[in-house]
């Protein structure tokens, strides 16, 4: 908990920060725009089929060189890699508290700050389970989206991955923003996403703790060609779903569960295939390796 809290507080080196980035397969250093205020920059960069595809189904690893008068005049090169998918398929959008990682959002702030700062992250049962037939059998790909803000990032992907999760995206809301901005977070996020690959058919997961049924049946109904099932895990006996959310909605196209072996997905998605490969990442930062 400590460790966060200091990258939480101690902030004010990392503005205008110019890093180059190159590459693996590429001998070209491109410089990328000047870092933002949070010390982050985003980037759209054009590569060769030379460069992309020795890295087709998996990840394309790239080293981000820092400038010596940012690192003591020492040379500091880090290493970063950026999650391929095909730009058709079935793409899971999945929230991560109280659905993929056990938070109890919905027992109050000092719960979540237990399970948050004081207790190891613990997987909601099943769920890597669940994930991982769904990439199997039906070659999903995933992202997940949570308005944990992205100094969890490591802490995050080191879970999942030492859960057992498939492999994805992790989409964090940044702590800086105005009120509307924190608020839309995760719908802007996902609305992105769903524009990224709008030949991909997509799958939101979510719980009953929050406002993920409102959020995901707004999606659907504003998305009926991409969105195709919406799945909500149940927290608690208490922490129901009220189904006059999902009104007008097609009665199988959502689904509120408790066990996740109870979670389907239409078969029809099984003949759902893949082609060509494109990013997506929204930037360095999702699956960044120092």
């Amino acid at each position: 908990g400590r460790l966060i809290f200091r990258t939480l507080v101690f902030r004010g080196g990392e503005r205008k920060t110019m890093l180059e980035v190159k590459f693996d397969h590429d001998n070209v250093w491109r410089k990328l725009p000047p870092t933002g205020g949070d010390g982050r920059v985003k980037a759209d960069f054009l590569l060769s089929n030379t460069v992309l595809q020795p890295a087709v189904g998996g990840s394309l690893g790239m080293t981000v060189r820092i400038p010596q008068s940012k690192a003591g005049g020492q040379s500091v090169v880090a290493r970063a890699e950026g999650l391929l998918t095909e730009p058709e398929g079935v793409l899971v959008v999945s929230d991560i508290d109280d659905t993929v990682k056990v938070t109890e959002v919905f027992m109050g702030k000092d719960q979540v700050v237990r399970n948050t700062f004081l207790e190891e992250f613990r997987a909601v049962n099943g769920m890597a389970t669940l994930y991982n037939s769904w990439a199997k059998d039906f070659g999903a790909a995933f992202a997940f989206v949570s308005n944990s803000p992205p100094e969890f990032l490591e802490p995050l992907r080191e879970f999942l991955q030492d859960s057992g999760f498939p492999r994805g995206s992790v989409h964090l809301r940044p702590l800086r923003g105005s009120k509307e901005e924190r608020r839309d977070f995760k719908q802007t996020k996902i609305e992105d996403i769903l524009a990224k690959f709008p030949h991909r058919k997509v799958v939101l997961v979510g719980d009953s703790g929050e406002r993920d049924p409102v959020l995901c049946a707004e999606l659907m109904r504003k998305y009926p060609e991409q969105v195709v099932k919406v799945l909500i895990r149940q927290v608690h006996p208490q922490a129901t779903v009220d189904a006059a959310v999902f009104h007008g909605l097609p009665g199988n196209s959502w689904q509120v569960f408790v066990d996740p072996a109870e979670a389907a997905l239409p078969d029809a998605l099984r003949t759902s295939s893949p082609s060509l490969q494109s990013f997506l990442e929204d930037g360095l930062e999702f699956l960044a390796e120092t």
